[in-house]
């Protein structure tokens, strides 16, 4: 957890690009997701740290990335 706390950190300092979050955020959610539909219950515990790490960094840093998201969006023609 003290990792995905530094990286929302360096973040939401501008030290990391929006891009990195988003990568971040997408293997944290492949993961989950690739666990889930192979149904592994072997690896349940695991599935939970990626899971609760999710949660952290949008906990950390939501803001933020909401913020970023919606001036992108607002940019796209």
């Amino acid at each position: 957890m003290g990792n995905i706390k530094f990286i929302a950190f360096l973040y939401n300092k501008a030290f990391l690009s929006h891009k990195v979050i988003r990568m971040v955020t997408m293997n944290l959610i492949e993961h989950i997701v690739s666990n889930l539909c192979a149904r592994n219950f072997d690896k349940n515990q695991e599935e939970q740290v990626y899971l609760e790490a999710l949660i952290k960094l949008f906990d950390f840093s939501g803001k933020t990335i909401e913020d970023k998201d919606m001036k992108n969006q607002r940019k796209s023609p």
